[in-house]
């Protein structure tokens, strides 16, 4: 080849070189780092956060001053990514009388494990509070009976079996003479729950729990007790 054309070409192609080559070569970049990407993103499961409103009527049972108790309430709250429920409840005494009345509400918050599947568990705890009227012996309330035996007042402040008044306005007291007690407490209920999912938005929760009764004097240990749950949770997402 003649050295003047030698010479016309060496100068092209070296800014040939000088342009082409980082292109390639960012090209090539490129490309492998699309094919890891391509690769890493097979590994990859993309899911929706699946949260919402819950709502769940519920009945509890159990003991109340040593007798049977039947609850009818429910709770309701914001329930995120099927893990965690945050909301609020309340429940009345249904087998009540006006010796024998028990309601309460609070704070909710609610924990589950696997409420995505067809069993689940959780664990669940209301903080409140609530008013109850019930009947307990004078002597425990009062201590010992005035010393004339009569309390001068209106029977309708006792409950039943008081006996006969020996006059008017006067009923004849004992120790174990029933009278009718009502105080406000503060309450604390945990409770360990089993999840059984019937579709993705509405699940059987079945639990038993403890209710702890405080600041309700003599009568916490006649309003504290286990008990046992059964509500129907709607909603919380898909």
């Amino acid at each position: 080849m003649h050295p003047w054309l030698t010479r016309s070409l060496v100068l092209p192609l070296a800014l040939a070189a000088v342009v082409i080559g980082p292109r390639a070569a960012r090209a090539q970049d490129h490309d492998d780092k699309t094919a890891s990407t391509t690769q890493g993103s097979e590994h990859l499961t993309l899911e929706p956060v699946q949260e919402g409103f819950v709502i769940a009527p519920d009945v509890r049972f159990g003991r109340v001053n040593g007798r049977d108790a039947y609850f009818m309430g429910g709770y309701g709250g914001w329930m995120f990514d099927k893990s965690i429920l945050v909301g609020g409840g309340g429940y009345w005494l249904t087998n009540r009388d006006h010796d024998y009345e028990m309601q309460y509400g609070g704070a909710v918050v609610e924990w589950l494990s696997h409420a995505t599947q067809r069993i689940g568990f959780g664990t669940r705890a209301l903080i409140g509070g609530g008013t109850a009227t019930l009947t307990r012996p004078y002597g425990e309330v009062f201590g010992p009976p005035p010393p004339n035996g009569v309390w001068p007042g209106d029977d309708s402040h006792f409950g039943h079996g008081h006996g006969p008044r020996p006059m008017p306005g006067r009923i004849p007291i004992a120790s174990t003479t029933p009278v009718v007690v009502w105080g406000d407490y503060f309450i604390f209920e945990p409770q360990a729950n089993l999840l059984i999912a019937i579709t993705p938005w509405l699940r059987v929760n079945a639990g038993v729990g403890y209710r702890a009764i405080a600041g309700a004097g003599e009568l916490n240990d006649h309003l504290r007790g286990a008990s046992g749950t059964l509500a129907l949770q709607i909603g919380g997402g898909n």
